[in-house]
């Protein structure tokens, strides 16, 4: 504990989830252009980085976006989810294979 401040452990519907499961419960969508900030021959994943123009934290309604999901048969079938930016836009942002069983339960955490 440091400043009087603690974090707690992280729950175990939480730890399970892939990258865009946690995107789908989410209350807010951040959007944001990130740039290496040094150049030259610092390989880029070690590079410092930073943020250029614009960020946009777009809400999400959870309760509405966990209803819209397919009831499946089995608790261990997968859908494929694409993810865009904007519904009238044409190019997906992010697309993977998600558990609706285990954005369920992490949703009422």
């Amino acid at each position: 504990m440091l400043n009087k401040l603690e974090v707690c452990e992280i729950p175990s519907e939480l730890k399970r989830l892939n990258n865009l499961e946690k995107h789908l419960i989410a209350l807010r969508l951040p959007f944001m252009k990130i740039v290496n900030l040094t150049s030259g021959k610092v390989p880029s994943r070690l590079s410092q980085k930073g943020t250029k123009g614009p960020l946009h934290c777009v809400p999400s309604d959870v309760q509405d976006t966990v209803t819209m999901l397919p009831r499946l048969v089995d608790k261990s079938m997968m859908i494929r989810l694409q993810l865009k930016r904007r519904l009238q836009y044409k190019t997906v942002w992010e697309e993977q294979l998600i558990n609706p069983h285990d954005v369920k339960d992490a949703s009422w955490i």
